[in-house]
């Protein structure tokens, strides 16, 4: 290893702030993402949320006694509001399957079981949520503005403005729970302070979230139409369309499994092209162009995940000896090595992981056939690796090892798109942060000496791509944000684990892809249905949405 080590040399001791992006590389693919997803991002779980904050909204912006003061909006009448909807929506789906993605509701329902105890009625002024907001501060009010509901205040100590689309969403939803009592009494005292058991079931059955509600709602078309905007033309720089394609690609990949589709194939599909081993997802011709942009996010992601293995891996052994001395280190990455007799070449050691996966040829003309023939098959792709080491989190070896093989795998299997300069590839891999396009560049160049060894390889990964990157990251995030993501300290040759830092976090993960929650959103709104078994399919009128959004694409021919 040579001597660029990370160049803090005191300890800092700070209160700590655990954070599960620890190398900062995440940014990447979700800025990608909100480009070719815009007013959908990965805490947006519920389709009817969009009409449904607007209602709040609405009935304050236009109440009787209204200043459309900000200071009024925020706390007890947002508040009220959405407490109602979480405890009706608990109730709704008691004797069921759990409703899930409920604003405030805690995990597996805690909190709203906690809220409605035993007594009845119950009060609409518990501590849900920081956010004076609730869940619409915190998450949905910047992806309404993105979907053209919401507008910014006209000044500062004025409320957010509704759109027209605003407006009908909310009147719409007004709608839709105008007969039930509870709206009764709201309109009756302009707000309420509780609410009773049979007034909370009689709301949920036409203003709860779920699939059942809103299709007994009026709120529903506006909904579709918001999120898909077929009649706009078709044209890249209107956010509506890029939503619209991206929705249709959530569509395609359910439709082309024919019933099959589980939520957990969505990756695989994406990344390698198979829902399962064997199980091609072969996208519609039209949409290609946008599945290969949200194939590029799970590379994106897929990228990062090998970085975090492997500095994972150096945490563990870090934390399990407290000190390690720069040649210790260096002597235990190279005993994994030798162990795994992967002391070899990178060449050497990429036809080797091809080998076992089945894949033979020399190294120039694996570069060719990783992406199309190293398939899920094998159970040695980048995706079953992942899988396997997110089951393994605190072993380094496994995580070490899982790594490599997903840095090295994943560069033959996209060497193709890199070399030939595809459009959409250099779309998302000159993104800044590690930037995808560069690793390729520098691996390519390295790789012009085959005699490049793996003893050589992971030095430079972890120099380059975990140490200067969580150095500068941490030091980023202390002077600007006041907070100590450190993980450890290096001085006189020698890492130290930081003091009060005992908890360990496993810092392994793949990002959040926007596309599941579109694929909830789309169940929501029925052009999605979801059988008992979890098996997905796209209903009648998805398969027209679909259809629609192709012939958008013939027509801008």
């Amino acid at each position: 290893m040579n001597d660029l080590y990370p160049q803090w040399t005191a300890e800092i001791i700070e209160n700590t702030v655990a954070g599960e992006d620890q190398l900062g590389i995440e940014g990447a693919a979700q800025s990608y993402q909100q480009e070719i997803l815009p007013g959908i991002i990965t805490v947006t779980d519920h389709a009817r949320y969009y009409s449904f904050y607007a209602w709040i909204l609405y009935r304050y912006i236009f109440g009787k006694e209204s200043k459309r003061l900000i200071k009024d909006f925020r706390g007890t009448f947002f508040k009220r509001h959405e407490m109602a909807l979480i405890l009706s929506g608990y109730l709704h789906h008691s004797n069921g399957n759990p409703f899930t993605g409920i604003v405030g509701s805690g995990t597996n329902n805690v909190k709203v079981k906690r809220f409605w105890g035993t007594t009845d009625p119950v009060s609409l002024d518990q501590d849900y949520f920081q956010n004076k907001e609730g869940g619409f501060g915190q998450y949905y009010r910047t992806a309404m503005t993105a979907m053209g509901i919401v507008e910014e205040q006209e000044e500062p100590r004025l409320v957010y403005r509704l759109t027209e689309r605003g407006k009908a969403l909310a009147e719409a939803y007004q709608a839709s729970i105008s007969g039930t009592k509870y709206f009764q009494n709201l309109e009756t005292h302009g707000q309420i302070s509780q609410i009773s058991k049979q007034d909370a079931e009689e709301y949920a059955q036409v203003g709860c979230l779920c699939p059942e509600a809103i299709n007994h709602g009026q709120d529903r078309k506006l909904l579709l139409d918001t999120f898909f905007r077929l009649d706009e033309p078709p044209n890249y720089n209107n956010p509506h369309v890029r939503r619209r394609n991206s929705l249709g690609v959530a569509l395609d990949i359910v439709y082309q499994a024919k019933g099959q589709f589980q939520r957990d194939q969505l990756r695989p599909a994406l990344y390698i092209g198979e829902y399962s081993p064997g199980i091609h997802y072969l996208p519609a011709n039209d949409l290609s162009n946008w599945v290969h942009r949200w194939k590029m996010v799970e590379v994106r992601h897929m990228f990062t995940f090998g970085l975090q293995c492997l500095w994972a891996a150096f945490l563990l052994e870090l934390r399990s000896k407290t000190d390690i001395k720069k040649e210790d280190w260096k002597n235990w990455v190279q005993n994994q090595l030798i162990e795994s007799e992967w002391n070899l070449s990178v060449p050497q050691l990429a036809e080797k992981f091809c080998a076992e996966a089945g894949l033979s040829g020399d190294y120039g003309t694996l570069l060719s056939r990783a992406k199309k023939d190293f398939g899920m098959g094998s159970g040695l792709d980048e995706y079953f690796l992942y899988v396997n080491a997110s089951r393994n989190q605190t072993n380094p070896v496994i995580l070490f090892k899982t790594g490599i093989r997903i840095l090295l795998q994943l560069f033959l299997r996209y060497f193709p798109e890199y070399h030939s300069q595809d459009p959409i590839w250099k779309e998302m891999a000159e993104k800044p942060r590690l930037p995808l396009g560069n690793y390729f560049h520098s691996m390519d160049e390295k790789l012009e000496d085959l005699k490049w060894s793996i003893m050589e390889w992971v030095p430079w990964i972890y120099q380059e791509y975990i140490f200067e990157q969580h150095e500068m990251i941490a030091l980023e995030k202390f002077r600007y944000q006041e907070y100590d993501t450190f993980k450890f300290y290096y001085e006189d040759g020698i890492f130290h684990w930081p003091t009060g830092k005992t908890p360990y976090q496993e810092p392994i993960r793949l990002a959040g892809n926007r596309l599941n929650n579109c694929i909830t959103m789309l169940v929501d709104l029925g052009l999605i249905l979801q059988g008992d078994l979890g098996l997905l399919s796209l209903s009648s009128e998805g398969e027209v949405y679909r259809e629609k959004i192709l012939e958008g694409f013939k027509n801008a021919d």
